[in-house]
């Protein structure tokens, strides 16, 4: 059953427990029932991705809005802060990168499905004078909402770049010996994690009595 409608049938057996069973006589009278359907929203982002050597533009996944149930003209903002990518033991030696994360300024119900891609961007210079070693760092996404500017998810994704190599990598010519195609290494990604986020239930139910 669709996460909607397995909330919307809490809310009604909730309703239905709350009302005392009556019998409507012929006076016309009328019973009173409000409800509140919660709000909820689901999204899916990496959870951590691992970059290969002098790989300058890498697609670490996707943010992806899975479900959202918002209150009357409710708007979301996605932020996103980069912390540094600094290097295993030696945590003064930092990779400079930035982040490729085109979206738009704010969501709702009408960018349920859509998916943005993330991508880290390192400069081939910078790896070539980056100390060898491995580098790790996180990227921090959170999720704030219009009503009360209040951040509803805080998600993280932490990226680790190999960076170790045993000489600089400096242009040779060689014309007697032939070159060799080296295989592609692929970044590994991890599967991504699903955060979801209810509000609270609530509901009221009158009868004459």
């Amino acid at each position: 059953m669709p996460k909607r409608a397995s909330y919307i049938l809490i809310v009604l057996l909730l309703l239905a427990a709350l009302c005392p069973p009556f019998i409507v006589a012929d006076s016309g009278q009328i019973t009173e029932v409000t409800a509140r359907i919660p709000c909820f929203y689901c999204f899916t982002l990496p959870s951590s991705a691992t970059i290969p050597f002098m790989d300058c533009v890498c697609s670490i996944g996707y943010f992806e809005i899975d479900d959202l149930l918002l209150q009357d003209n409710e708007t979301l903002q996605i932020e996103v802060e980069t912390g540094p990518l600094q290097q295993v033991g030696v945590p003064t030696n930092v990779l400079p990168y930035t982040i490729d994360f085109p979206h738009p300024e704010y969501i709702d119900q009408s960018n349920i499905g859509d998916r943005y891609e993330i991508d880290v961007l390192i400069e081939e210079s910078d790896f070539r004078a980056a100390h060898s070693g491995i580098y790790r760092g996180t990227l921090t996404f959170s999720v704030r909402t219009s009503t009360t500017n209040e951040a509803l998810i805080v998600s993280t994704t932490d990226i680790e770049v190999n960076a170790e190599f045993d000489a600089p990598l400096l242009p040779t010519v060689e014309p007697t010996i032939q070159p060799t195609v080296q295989p592609t290494v692929q970044p590994t990604i991890e599967p991504p994690t699903t955060t979801t986020i209810l509000c609270p239930l609530s509901a009221r139910a009158t009868a004459p009595g």
